[in-house]
């Protein structure tokens, strides 16, 4: 594990470290990806929201979209 670079060894200290998910993605083919999807729009409307008054602006712009 005696690398050169200094960023390859914490690469392969990484992959060990999370090697059990990284298997757990091929046998199950499930990724949070479309959860990180999600979330990134939610984020986004709160910013687009920033200001409104109350709940009910905020919800009035999140099904508008």
């Amino acid at each position: 594990m005696r690398y050169s670079l200094p960023a390859v060894e914490k690469m392969v200290v990484m992959c060990k470290l999370h090697l059990g998910q990284i298997l757990n993605y091929f046998d199950h083919n499930i990724s949070n990806g479309p959860i990180e999807g999600l979330n990134s729009r939610i984020q986004g409307l709160i910013k687009k929201a920033f200001g409104y008054r109350d709940r009910k602006r905020f919800k009035t712009i999140y099904t508008s979209t």
